[in-house]
């Protein structure tokens, strides 16, 4: 098991990033639990990809992208996710 501390940091750190996000009630299981601070961290990263602010495969890889997915990384930073539109 990992500790705390660092999720708390990271937190603190989003909160400051991304004004707009507010985990109220949530905050603490994010800090207690990885899978918990995993699937917000996951949120974004889906966001990103939604709204097109994430990387792409390039077209060497993109046929095996299709067949075995594609992981991708936001390229925009968390105070804009709320503010892009789809």
């Amino acid at each position: 098991r990992t500790s705390s501390d660092p999720r708390a940091k990271l937190l603190e750190a989003i909160k400051l990033s991304a004004p707009w996000f507010e985990p109220g009630e949530f905050a603490q299981l994010m800090i207690q639990s990885c899978d918990a601070f995993d699937a917000v961290i996951a949120s974004f990263t889906a966001r990103s990809a939604q709204m097109g602010v994430s990387t792409k495969p390039s077209k060497a890889v993109a046929k095996q992208a299709r067949i075995e997915g594609w992981i991708a990384l936001p390229e925009s930073s968390l105070g804009k996710l709320l503010t892009l539109q789809s």
